[in-house]
């Protein structure tokens, strides 16, 4: 987008020109030597400033980008533990050996009340479900992180899909 005015680069290098034709008005510089090397003294100058200046604008939107990218990662996060905190609220007990947890629609407060299923566990089992859909047999709940056959085989007994 076109800004109209005078751009950084322009803006320097304007200046260092109007202070050399000043010098050279008032006679301060006479010889053409001394001329050139100050025009090239003052241009390595003026370009030095411009490209440490462009990089830390590049630097300064780096950072607020990442920092922008946390913070919707914190948020996600939040969320996330907020949900897993309402289920854990909604907590309903299974007393009975008779009560049956059915998999496929349990929340984390009630897949965390079998044995040796902590929140974590409890957490894959639902995101395991959301990937690959519903769990067609008991069974196949070894697939999910952390569940191996001896867990398998002590929650058998309180589960059915």
């Amino acid at each position: 987008m076109y800004k109209p005015g005078y751009r950084t680069s322009e803006f320097w290098f304007t200046l260092v020109s109007f202070i050399f034709s000043g010098l050279f008005l008032a006679g301060i510089i006479r010889e053409d030597e001394t001329k050139e090397e100050l025009i090239s003294i003052a241009t390595h100058a003026v370009e030095s400033i411009i490209l440490i200046g462009g990089q830390l604008t590049i630097f300064y939107k780096y950072i607020k980008s990442r920092e922008k990218v946390k913070k919707e990662y914190l948020d996600h996060k939040k969320h996330k533990y907020e949900k897993i905190d309402k289920d854990l609220e909604e907590y309903v007990g299974v007393d009975d050996e008779e009560d049956k947890i059915n998999i496929n629609d349990a929340s984390i407060g009630e897949l965390i009340q079998l044995p040796h299923i902590g929140p974590q566990v409890a957490q894959r089992i639902i995101d395991y479900r959301e990937t690959n859909g519903l769990f067609s047999d008991i069974e196949e709940l070894t697939s999910v992180n952390g569940i191996g056959i001896n867990t398998f085989n002590k929650i058998k007994n309180y589960i059915i899909v």
